[in-house]
């Protein structure tokens, strides 16, 4: 089993656009979705090099028009790559953390997104 699937809430890696993978990152609790302040360096997770028969976990922040916005991209990946999978999570209020950080890990999703609405 892929080492990746086992993480815990604490070890979770953020893979952000515009920064390469394996970059140390000095301010870990800006990634941190459940709220939590990380310490020392974390590493932002591997490319995926394929997202088909991936599973897809949406992390919804409960702002305007987060959840539609997330959901019509959810589906158009799924529509591009075939997903296996795709799941949403909604957080209770756009400031409060993520409650159920161990829930989304435990389903093992291979790629997790969040959007703000507005």
């Amino acid at each position: 089993m892929n080492a990746e699937k086992n993480l815990s809430p604490s070890m979770l890696r953020v893979l952000h656009p515009a920064v390469e993978p394996h970059t140390p990152v000095k301010n870990p609790h800006d990634l941190i979705p459940e709220g939590a302040k990380a310490q020392g360096l974390r590493y932002l997770a591997p490319r995926l090099s394929s997202l088909a028969g991936k599973r897809l976990a949406l992390l919804d922040n409960n702002k305007v028009n987060a959840r539609e916005l997330l959901t019509a991209f959810g589906k158009q990946l799924n529509e591009q790559f075939g997903l296996s999978e795709i799941k949403m999570w909604r957080k209770p209020t756009s400031a409060a953390p993520a409650p159920f950080i161990t829930e989304i890990t435990a389903w093992k999703p291979d790629l997790m997104l969040t959007a703000s609405g507005d």
